[in-house]
């Protein structure tokens, strides 16, 4: 690659290459350095000693933090919620706060693939979806006969490729109840996690003892679950809670205090909500009326939650995330892949597709054959040969493949921005175009995601908390497929999370950490 010398800050920094000023290389490196130098500078000051520590946190403004006046910090998830609901005036009660004190990222981005799983595992472990273990929402990998393969379980005992099903050892990084939890970090911050939808909660059940979780608290609607965190509420057809007894759920936690490693109850000064209603709406209907009253109907979750907060006389250490996963689009066309490779000739006892909305997961049934590459190759070619008005955008490799472009078309030589090329993802990763979603073997749901195109989300930082910068809307350049974080080195991802909620409390993000701590949403930083 042209440009300057890769970028050496001395031991303890990522090597950046930076390039050439304007160029995309310059553009993905500044983001690269924002993403990376900024959490390291912070850990390397705790882990240099209390008198290093607190010199190099002065400096990086964060005295505000250790005041008397900590922020409770609350992420609070709009599950399927777009930005572009934000500025059409869909959420005004969110809007009026960003305004008074706040941060709005016009261009912010979920990670790719764009659905539930890996965007919230994003956001609690602030790791991209090639280390975090979650790829997607669904995946597969080879059990080789066995009930499960690497802590997840699998769905079939074969010798070929099983989706998994979810447990907590599935997700391969860190969370931010697991380094909270951790000895001298657990009496400073009280951890709470309230997700309307179960599956999440399963995700993010790991335990620090065989009596205790990670998190101090956690709660979800029973789907058949034994886990004492299983509450009963009303269950939509989905089989989630509705926001308001998701909210209702939050605002207890919050009164009554959660249970602390003492046995005493403490206002958690750390907590993750999922709010899945407008993602259950779009689902059933697309981006219609019915969504958009939904969206405003969460902002009005957001203002009950406000409300008793000054109620309480917590408002002004309040500091809230009010993100999105993802964003929704109508299916206005649903594709088979499998239909498209049997066209081509290519036997369906040869591969796996795991579907997961307007992105599918190819899994060769034989890893290790030595038609491998020409398997791959063939597949691809038939992917983007297909009639155009299937809506097949692009198929690209995990890995490189010799008889076709070696590493030209792969996921990190096309997409670097994405992080997606993990051991758990698809061999091939086909995606659709905008409006377009995968059937493959039946989709029947009349919106969706998963696609590039939604990963334009929601990302907000507001509160009442005086450390809050008073922003307002932060601009940035939309880029080709939304990939331009690269174009954007101070707009946010939902790998940020981690990191700057951790940064609120004083405390390290998780180890697996690839996020930015956001400096410019607060004063001083």
């Amino acid at each position: 690659m042209r440009g300057r010398a890769p970028f050496d800050a001395g031991p303890g920094f990522r090597r950046t290459r930076v390039g050439r000023q304007g160029s995309p290389c310059y553009r993905r490196g500044v983001r690269n350095l924002w993403r990376t130098s900024v959490p390291i500078i912070a850990a390397s000051a705790l882990l240099a000693g209390p008198a290093v520590a607190q010199q190099q946190m002065d400096l990086s403004g964060s005295a505000a933090v250790r005041a008397a006046s900590t922020p409770l910090v609350y992420v609070f998830v709009i599950d399927g919620a777009d930005g572009d609901e934000y500025d059409k005036g869909r959420l005004p009660f969110i809007k009026s706060l960003v305004d008074k004190r706040g941060t709005y990222y016009t261009e912010s981005r979920a990670i790719m693939v764009a659905e539930t799983n890996p965007n919230h595992t994003a956001m609690i472990t602030g790791a991209y979806a090639d280390t975090s273990g979650i790829p997607a929402n669904d995946f597969a990998m080879y059990g080789n006969g066995a009930a499960s393969a690497d802590g997840c379980p699998l769905e079939k005992r074969t010798q070929g490729p099983s989706t998994t099903g979810l447990a907590p050892a599935c997700v391969k990084a860190q969370t931010i109840f697991q380094s909270t939890a951790a000895a001298g970090v657990r009496d400073k911050v009280t951890s709470a996690g309230i997700f309307g939808k179960p599956k999440l909660a399963t995700l993010f059940a790991a335990k620090r003892s065989k009596k205790k979780y990670a998190a101090d608290y956690l709660w979800t609607p029973c789907t058949g679950s034994p886990a004492p965190y299983c509450r009963k509420v009303p269950l939509n057809s989905f089989g989630y809670a509705d926001d308001d007894s998701t909210m209702d759920a939050v605002l207890a936690s919050v009164r009554k205090g959660v249970p602390t490693e003492s046995g005493k109850r403490k206002k958690a000064n750390l907590t993750v909500v999922n709010l899945p209603t407008v993602d259950v709406t779009g689902h059933s209907y697309g981006v219609g009326k019915k969504y958009r009253k939904a969206v405003v109907k969460a902002d009005e979750q957001i203002k009950r939650f406000v409300k008793q907060q000054k109620k309480l006389g917590l408002w002004s250490r309040t500091v809230m995330f009010i993100v999105s996963d993802h964003s929704m689009a109508t299916n206005e066309r649903k594709t088979s892949l499998t239909e498209v490779f049997t066209a081509a000739g290519i036997p369906s006892s040869s591969y796996l597709i795991v579907q997961n909305g307007g992105t599918n997961f190819v899994y060769l049934a034989e890893p290790s054959s030595p038609d491998r590459n020409d398997l791959l190759r063939r597949m691809r070619q038939a992917a983007l040969a297909a009639d155009p008005s299937l809506g097949i955008d692009e198929a690209l490799y995990r890995d490189p493949n010799p008889l076709d472009g070696d590493t030209a078309n792969t996921l990190d030589a096309v997409h670097p921005g994405w992080h997606l090329a993990g051991p758990r993802t698809g061999d091939l990763v086909v995606t659709q175009t905008a409006g377009g979603a995968f059937t493959d073997p039946i989709n029947p749901v009349a919106g969706g995601h998963g696609g590039p195109s939604t990963t334009d989300n929601l990302f907000t930082i507001t509160g009442g908390w005086k450390g809050i910068a008073k922003n307002g809307a932060l601009a940035g350049q939309p880029g080709p497929r939304f990939d331009d974080t690269g174009l954007n080195p101070t707009q946010a991802e939902n790998v940020d999370v981690a990191a700057t909620a951790m940064r609120l409390l004083g405390q390290q993000p998780p180890r697996d950490n690839k996020g930015r701590v956001l400096t410019e949403a607060f004063k001083g930083w």
